[in-house]
């Protein structure tokens, strides 16, 4: 199975999201290759926070998006530094809107 490089997702999604106005932050840059990658959103109506993160599923074989929704920001900050310190090849994104560009993507 061929894979595309995880900075080579993200530089194109970031170039997406600059070319329509919209912030999207690398708050941690990880293996160029195959870093897992972690999604801090937030609603700004609500002024709550949203983390994804794909996880490997051993009966399908397959990887599902995971999502924790309802946090603050210091929850998913603090969850975002602790999968930092465990895993340094990470990829940490934070995006000023409630949705995950990445889902349709990965």
């Amino acid at each position: 199975m061929t894979t595309i490089a995880t900075k080579l997702i993200i530089d194109s999604v970031v170039k997406k999201f600059n070319d329509i106005g919209k912030s999207l932050y690398v708050i941690h840059s990880g293996d160029n290759n195959r870093g897992l990658l972690y999604i801090k959103t937030n609603s700004k109506s609500t002024n709550k926070y949203t983390l994804h993160y794909r996880e490997y599923e051993y009966q399908s074989d397959n990887y599902k998006w995971v999502v924790i929704d309802n946090l603050s920001e210091q929850e998913v900050d603090t969850k975002l530094n602790k999968y930092k310190q465990e895993d340094n090849d990470c990829w940490c994104i934070e995006i000023d809107d409630n949705i995950n560009p990445f889902a349709s993507i990965l």
